[in-house]
C-alpha cells in the first residue's frame, strides 16, 4: 500500500513539473485548431487543403526534429553529469545545423512545388489545387522558423527550463489568433498561412530575447565559449534515428491521408477534425512524455537508474488515471467538440465518430507516447524507430488497406488500422521497458 501511495505522489509530481510543457503543447495544438476553425468557415474543401498541406509541412520538419531531440538528450545528460560548460557548444550546433537544413528543405519545396502538389491532391479539381498553391508557398517559407522554434525549446528543456518554451507558445498562439481574425476574411486560406508564418517568427525572436535576459545556461556557462566540432557526430548519432523515426511516421501519415482522401473529401475533413481534437486532448500526455524524457536523460547522466525507473512508474500511473479521465471526457463531449470545427453536416458526422474512436484509444496512446519518450531519453532511438515503422506502416496503413479490400467499409477499415497501430506500439514499448535494456544505453 505504501508503494502505491509513493507511486501516486511521484506521478502527481511529474504531472505538476510538466505543467509549463502541457500549457505549451496545448497552445501549439490550439494554433492548429484555430487554422482549421477558420478554414472551416471558408469551406469543407478548405479544411482538407489546409490539413493536407500542414501534414506535409510537419513531415518536412521531421529532419529538424532529430536535432531538437538530440539537443534535449545530450544537454540533459551533460546537465545531469554536471558538465555545464559544454552545454552552450551543443546548443550552438543544434541551432546552426537546424537552420541550415531548414533552408535546404525550403529551397527543395519551392523547386519541386508543382509535382508535389499534384501528387498530394491527385484527382482533385484544378481550382482546388490552385487555392492550395499559395498556401503551400507561404507555409514552406516558414520552415526555418519552425526549426529555430523547436531547437530553442529542445535545448531549454535539456536544462529543465520548460517555462521559456511556454512563453514562446503564448506569443505564438495569441499573435496567430489575432492575425487570423484580421487576414482570413479577405485572404482566405492564404491569410491563415500568413498568420502562422508571422506568429511563429515572432515567437522565435521572443525566445532568443528571453534567453539573453535570463542568462540561460543554454548560452551562458560561465566558462569561455569553445565551439568545438567534436559534438557534431554525437548530435547526428541521436538525431539521425530520431529524424528517421519522425520521417517514417509522417510520410506514412501523408500516405494515410491520401488513402483517406480516396474515401471522399468529407471523410478526410471529418477524420482531421477527430484527429485534431485528439491531439488537443492528448497534449498533456505528450508533454508528460517530453518531461519524462528530460528526467530520464538527466538521471542516467547522474547514473541514477532507480530514478529513471521511478519516472517510468510515474508515466504508467498517469496513463491509467489522469489520462483515462481525459479519454472519458473526450468521448462524452464528442458532439459538442466536433461542432466547434464545422457546420457541414457530412463532415460533422465523420468528425463525431473519429472523436469518439480516438477518445476510446487515448489511454493506449498516452501510455505508448510516455514509454517511447523514456526510451528516447535513454538514447534507445533505434528501437523506437523500428516500432514506429511496424506500428504505422504495417499495422495501420497495410491493415487499413487490407481491411478495406475485404470489407469495402471505410469506417470499419480505418478503425481496425488505427486500433492495431496503437496496440502494437503500446505492447512493444512496454516489453522493451520491462527488459531493462534501455537503462544500459549511452547517449554520449
Amino acid at each position: 500500500m505504501t508503494k502505491i501511495i509513493i507511486s501516486v505522489k511521484d506521478a502527481f509530481a511529474l504531472l505538476i513539473s510538466a505543467f509549463p510543457c502541457i500549457v505549451e503543447q496545448l497552445l501549439t495544438m490550439f494554433v492548429m485548431t484555430v487554422s482549421l476553425m477558420f478554414a472551416g468557415k471558408i469551406s469543407g474543401e478548405a479544411i482538407a487543403a489546409v490539413s493536407m498541406i500542414n501534414t506535409v509541412i510537419v513531415c518536412l520538419q521531421c529532419a529538424l526534429v532529430g536535432f531538437t531531440t538530440a539537443g534535449t538528450i545530450i544537454i540533459g545528460r551533460l546537465w545531469g553529469a554536471g558538465k555545464r560548460a559544454e552545454i552552450p557548444n551543443v546548443a550552438f550546433w543544434v541551432n546552426t545545423l537546424s537552420a541550415i537544413v531548414s533552408l535546404i528543405l525550403t529551397a527543395g519545396c519551392l523547386i519541386f512545388k508543382n509535382p508535389l502538389l499534384n501528387l498530394i491532391f491527385a484527382g482533385q479539381s484544378a481550382d482546388f489545387i490552385r487555392s492550395a498553391n499559395n498556401y503551400f508557398i507561404i507555409s514552406v517559407s516558414g520552415i526555418v522558423f519552425i526549426g529555430m522554434f523547436n531547437s530553442i525549446a529542445g535545448c531549454c528543456r535539456g536544462v529543465g527550463d520548460n517555462t521559456l518554451p511556454m512563453l514562446m507558445g503564448f506569443c505564438f498562439v495569441l499573435t496567430d489568433a489575432a492575425l487570423n481574425f484580421a487576414l482570413s476574411g479577405t485572404l482566405k486560406i492564404n491569410g491563415i498561412a500568413c498568420a502562422m508564418l508571422i506568429s511563429r517568427s515572432a515567437a522565435v525572436f521572443l525566445g532568443y530575447a528571453l534567453m539573453l535576459i535570463k542568462k540561460s545556461p543554454v548560452i551562458f556557462s560561465g566558462a569561455p565559449k569553445k565551439f568545438s566540432l567534436n559534438i557534431i557526430p554525437k548530435i547526428f548519432k541521436i538525431g539521425t534515428f530520431s529524424a528517421l523515426e519522425q520521417f517514417i511516421f509522417q510520410i506514412g501519415f501523408v500516405i494515410q491521408q491520401s488513402l483517406f482522401m480516396s474515401f471522399g473529401v468529407m471523410f478526410q475533413a471529418g477524420y482531421q477534425i477527430g484527429a485534431n481534437l485528439n491531439n488537443i486532448c492528448n497534449a498533456p500526455a505528450y508533454a508528460v512524455g517530453i518531461v519524462a524524457m528530460e528526467k530520464v536523460s538527466g538521471a542516467l547522466g547522474r547514473k541514477d537508474k532507480p530514478e529513471a525507473i521511478n519516472v517510468y512508474k510515474s508515466v504508467r500511473t498517469l496513463s491509467f488515471s489522469f489520462f483515462l479521465l481525459l479519454s472519458l471526457a473526450q468521448v462524452a463531449f464528442s458532439s459538442q467538440l466536433a461542432a466547434f470545427y464545422t457546420s457541414d453536416a457530412n463532415a460533422l458526422i465523420y468528425g463525431k465518430y473519429f472523436t469518439v474512436l480516438f477518445g476510446i484509444l487515448d489511454v493506449a496512446l498516452a501510455l505508448f507516447q510516455g514509454l517511447s519518450a523514456l526510451l528516447r531519453g535513454a538514447g534507445d532511438v533505434k528501437y523506437t524507430t523500428c516500432i514506429s515503422f511496424i506500428g504505422l506502416w504495417v499495422a495501420r496503413i497495410l491493415g487499413c488497406s487490407l481491411a478495406f479490400k475485404i470489407t469495402g467499409n471505410a469506417i470499419m477499415s480505418v478503425t481496425i488500422g488505427i486500433s492495431a497501430d496503437f496496440i502494437v506500439r503500446c505492447v512493444a514499448y512496454y516489453i522493451r521497458i520491462r527488459s531493462g535494456r534501455w537503462l544500459k544505453k549511452s547517449a554520449l
